[in-house]
């Protein structure tokens, strides 16, 4: 996911009505866009997620091979294991995390998951945060 931002920072993005998502492999129409990052930051730790999610969403990686049939509640069947990367938006009342997913509305809470609170599926372990 630092990489990602890291290339946002460095050459932008464009908004998806301007290049829309074809679900087909191609070539890139183009490799830059008007839009742009100022700085990438990385860190990890509970501590830091929960202050970072304060100020605004943060892009991290998770353990989500147990996620695919999620529907409601309070997960927290994974390991550490990083293989998925999501964006953490902030936290209930208990702590837990609420979590914005790219698997679309039709799945979980209207594409969100709720991670028990602690490092659940590894979520405290790479944080990245674009400014």
């Amino acid at each position: 996911m630092s990489g990602a931002l890291k290339w946002i920072k460095a050459n932008g993005v464009t908004t998806e009505t301007a290049y829309p998502y074809t679900a087909r492999d191609g070539t890139c129409k183009t490799k830059t866009g008007a839009y742009k990052i100022n700085s990438v930051k990385s860190t990890a730790g509970c501590a830091s997620l929960t202050a970072n999610i304060q100020t605004q969403p943060t892009s991290v990686a998770v353990d989500a091979t147990n996620w695919s049939l999620y529907r409601t509640g309070t997960f927290s069947n994974c390991a550490t294991n990083l293989n998925h990367g999501v964006l953490a938006v902030g936290y209930d009342a208990s702590g837990n995390w609420i979590v914005k997913n790219s698997w679309g509305t039709s799945w979980g809470q209207q594409g969100y998951i709720t991670l028990k609170t602690g490092d659940t599926c590894g979520v405290c372990e790479e944080l990245n945060n674009a400014y």
